[in-house]
Parts: structure tokens; C-alpha cells; sequence
């Protein structure tokens, strides 16, 4: 079987061959600010509450089984998995802050988790951050729920209470 290659110009080389942000961080880091503190937060979401649009929301989970040689996320290898609920406890606390502000009556257009692998929370853990999202944001009718997996770790099971959760992209 022949493939045939398209070719490239010189414009697209141009365009698309330097050096660009990680598509993984949001924002990107080149809008990020050293100005921006701690104290500024409340008052970011209370000017947040003032919109109506939908929102998108990343959560980024730092964990994973075996590291992927292609990755430059801030991860953590391991396999001890009651990391994760220490991890679930400051997920909580922070999205409880969210219902506080009054953020979380706006609703999520797109919700996506990163990493790291988010598959490598316990199957418990990933229904108690579903819920605890879904608990402060609604979800608009045709939202984009996405995950990144490792399919050297993610089970057809794993997949299947993925897609029962809402669930309907996943990046490998």
C-alpha cells in the first residue's frame, strides 16, 4: 500500500513551524502574569459572577501509573492511590469556593480532564469528582465532556462508567 504524503509549502512551514505554547496549558503561558496573586482571586470570581455564559472548566489531575515518554506535564508517578483522595479533598474545597462565589450558576459548554492520566483515579474517585463538579455547575445539553486517557492502563470497563458519566471524547 502506497500513502501518499501532501506536500508543505513554505508557507505553511511559516505559519505552523515555530515554536508555539503546549497545547495543555490554559491559558497559555504566555498569558501568564507574575502581578496576579492569591488575594486577587475572590474578587476575579465575583467579577465572574457578573456574566452569563457558559464556562469551560479543565481539572488538571497530576497522577499517573507509568510516565509516557512523549509527556511534559506536571505529573506525579505512582500507584499509591490514596494520593487521590487527598487530592478529591482539595478538589472539593476548591469547587466549593466556586459555589460560594456564586460562579457555579453559570453553566459548563466544556469540561475536560487532563493530566497527567485522570484514568488513574480509582473508579470511586472519578464518580466522587463527576459528582462534586456536577454538584456545582450544570452542564449544558450537548457539552463537550472530554478526558485524556493511557490506554496502557484505561479498562473497556473504566471506559464504559466514562461514557454512563457523560463523558464523549477521549484523547490519547
Amino acid at each position: 500500500m502506497t500513502v501518499a504524503i501532501p506536500e508543505v509549502s513554505r508557507e505553511q512551514l511559516d505559519k505552523y513551524g515555530g515554536p508555539a505554547p503546549r497545547y495543555t496549558s490554559y491559558p497559555t503561558a504566555l498569558d501568564w502574569r507574575d502581578d496576579v496573586r492569591p488575594t486577587a482571586y475572590p474578587g476575579m470570581l465575583h467579577l465572574a459572577t457578573r456574566f452569563d455564559d457558559p464556562l469551560s472548566l479543565y481539572v488538571h489531575i497530576p497522577f499517573c501509573e507509568r510516565r509516557c515518554l512523549f509527556c511534559g506535564c506536571n505529573v506525579a508517578v505512582t500507584r499509591d492511590r490514596s494520593r487521590g483522595d487527598v487530592f478529591m479533598s482539595g478538589i472539593e474545597r476548591e469547587l466549593e469556593t466556586l459555589r460560594q462565589s456564586g460562579i457555579g450558576r453559570r453553566p459548563l459548554s466544556q469540561v475536560h480532564w487532563g493530566g497527567g492520566t485522570p484514568t488513574w483515579l480509582t473508579e470511586g474517585q472519578t464518580v466522587r469528582l463527576h459528582d462534586a463538579i456536577r454538584a456545582t455547575f450544570g452542564i449544558v445539553q450537548g457539552a463537550e465532556v472530554a478526558i485524556e486517557v493511557d490506554p496502557r492502563v484505561t479498562t473497556g470497563e473504566r471506559v464504559r462508567l466514562l461514557a454512563g458519566l457523560g463523558f464523549d471524547r477521549i484523547s490519547m
